[in-house]
């Protein structure tokens, strides 16, 4: 009985009008693309994995370079905004000895927006003179305050810590004990 549903089935098959053709049985399409994409594994993945571990590496490096370049509050004149010579000397630093990629300068946001008007536009004046003609960096407000303190609390706190550091002094030898 299965021999004859065969026969009939092959004969059926071979006076068709439409002839089957090996390829329309299976689709080879995602096979062979399963195949290359076996071969070549894990090389598809590499670039997306390692930008994916650099990623955070660039943020932290972004964040410094901020950090670095905030002109802070204690480089401003407390009531009228403008640059004092410390903030002078920050704004030099970050318009000449810093990378050129990294060169934009923060300015760090005041508690009333008229002092935050009169630091930005101290900023770009000086930035304007130091740079004499040539391009302005960018120059951006910032909220993040940088870590740190001024440098005169940590030198006045380095000072008191050495008047108030006792005098080195080499303990006595045994054969002096004695006398």
């Amino acid at each position: 009985m299965s021999r004859l549903r065969f026969a009939m089935f092959t004969v059926l098959a071979s006076l068709s009008t439409d002839v089957v053709r090996a390829e329309n049985w299976c689709t080879w399409g995602p096979w062979r693309t399963h195949t290359a994409q076996n071969i070549r594994w894990p090389e598809q993945f590499l670039d997306h994995d390692r930008s994916a571990v650099r990623a955070p590496f660039q943020m932290m490096i972004a964040n410094g370079w901020r950090s670095q370049n905030t002109i802070s509050t204690y480089h401003f004149n407390e009531l009228t905004g403008q640059l004092n010579d410390t903030g002078k000397l920050k704004l030099r630093a970050v318009l000449f000895e810093t990378p050129a990629e990294w060169r934009t300068v923060y300015v760090l946001r005041a508690d009333r927006p008229e002092l935050t008007a009169a630091r930005m536009q101290s900023v770009q004046d000086f930035a304007g003179e130091l740079m004499q003609g040539e391009p302005i960096p960018q120059i951006l407000l910032t909220t993040v305050e940088p870590r740190g303190t001024r440098g005169d609390v940590s030198n006045g706190v380095n000072q008191r810590f050495m008047e108030n550091a006792p005098i080195p002094v080499l303990p006595p030898s045994a054969g002096e004990e004695n006398n």
